[in-house]
């Protein structure tokens, strides 16, 4: 699982800033290379916390992600989304993930 994406996000988005570039690491790594009969490939619905973890930001004493940190994983998915990177696919809010497509593919890449 993800080999393939990680691969694809170094190769096609060189150029991300290091904010952006590690958290489409993450979302590639979660996500699947190839579809299955129940997940499609290049879908991220993981959350924030994979990435805010990846990202390097601490949790409070809950566990929980920090709204200072959840703020900052937002910026960088807008600018992965500015960058067409990422698709957003499911509005995340009120207990629900938000789903992203990770545009990947070459052809999807411009």
């Amino acid at each position: 699982m993800g080999a393939r994406n990680v691969s694809a996000a170094l190769v096609l988005y060189p150029d991300l800033t290091h904010r952006a570039r590690l958290a489409l690491i993450v979302m590639g790594l979660t996500a699947l290379d190839q579809p299955t009969d129940t997940r499609p490939a290049r879908t991220y619905f993981g959350g924030i916390e994979p990435i805010a973890d990846g990202l390097g930001y601490t949790r409070n004493a809950d566990g929980e992600v920090t709204g200072s940190a959840t703020r900052q994983v937002l910026k960088v998915l807008a600018e992965l989304r500015a960058r067409g990177a990422i698709e957003s696919k499911v509005k995340g809010g009120n207990g629900n993930r938000a789903v992203y497509h990770l545009k990947l593919d070459p052809l999807e890449s411009g």
